[in-house]
């Protein structure tokens, strides 16, 4: 499964929390959490996050299964 762009809308959907999608991996959650957290203190940080979360997809093939529910 190929990992979506970093311009795709989903990434800002997702670590903006206006989708909670039922992610499988415990890794994933813990990054997602994280990330939302960070966007939510600060909002200019949603760039930066999209890249580390887009990142951790392309490196780790065990979190491509959480890439259907996005």
């Amino acid at each position: 499964m190929s990992v979506p762009a970093k311009s795709d809308p989903r990434w800002r959907t997702l670590l903006e929390g206006a989708q909670d999608p039922q992610l499988s991996t415990l890794a994933t959650k813990l990054m997602v959490q994280r990330l939302r957290q960070a966007v939510k203190r600060d909002p200019t940080s949603l760039s930066a996050s999209i890249a580390e979360i887009h990142d951790f997809f392309t490196t780790n093939a065990f979190a491509h299964r959480d890439l259907a529910v996005l």
